[in-house]
């Protein structure tokens, strides 16, 4: 009776895992082959201003496929935008910068931006982190603060935020940092309102305490 009763159950088993076998996978969607170009081809001249735009498309699972164009006069940097360049000037890092004698560097890349201006049509100055070395040391505050003082004094937009070496990783701590770069000292730039800081400044809006932002 049990021989039976197991024969029964391999059976069954058995007759189970054929029907799986044999019953259709679901087919996976395989990504379409990339376009190769037919024409234009790159980098031809005298295509004239109404080209026919020609790819080949494949899909390796043997669907339909629909081809769109898209394209944006060249120099532009929006599709079908008409906006004037601008440019962002980055200083990361002046940590270095702020003790030894170099402060002076801090002082030369302000200027820089300052007398760029108009030329670069400069829209924004991005300290993006450790403005200073040791967060505790007055001098190096005071060095990248008087360094940064060129872009305050032509009311240019600008803006910093606190990196890992300005203030304490331990309690997140900023002190010195409020002191020097308050929201305060850019309510009055040209360009974007400083909001009330929530954690600490970056002077254009605010910034959490945490997480340490900048270089190690």
């Amino acid at each position: 009776m049990v021989r039976h009763k197991l024969r029964r159950l391999a059976a069954a088993a058995v007759a189970t895992a054929l029907v799986v076998l044999l019953l259709p996978g679901a087919a996976g969607a395989a990504t379409p082959n990339p376009p190769i170009l037919v024409s234009p081809v790159d980098g031809a001249i005298g295509a004239g201003t109404s080209p026919t735009l020609q790819v080949t498309a494949s899909d390796p699972d043997g669907g339909n496929l629909e081809v769109r164009f898209e394209g944006r006069v060249r120099g532009a940097t929006v599709a079908g935008g008409t906006g004037e360049k601008f440019a962002v000037v980055v200083l990361p890092d002046t940590q270095n910068y702020t003790y030894n004698n170099r402060q002076g560097t801090i002082t030369a890349q302000s200027r820089w931006a300052v007398a760029n201006r108009s030329a670069l049509n400069i829209a924004f100055v991005a300290q993006v982190g450790d403005l200073v070395s040791n967060y505790d040391q007055p001098a190096q505050w005071v060095n990248v603060s008087e360094g940064l003082k060129p872009l305050d004094a032509a009311g240019m937009p600008a803006g910093v935020v606190p990196g890992n070496h300005d203030f304490d990783n331990a309690t997140g701590a900023v002190g010195l940092y409020d002191t020097y770069f308050p929201v305060s000292r850019y309510a009055s730039a040209t360009g974007r309102p400083a909001l009330p800081a929530t954690g600490v400044s970056t002077g254009r809006t605010s910034s959490a305490r945490t997480p340490p932002i900048g270089g190690t």
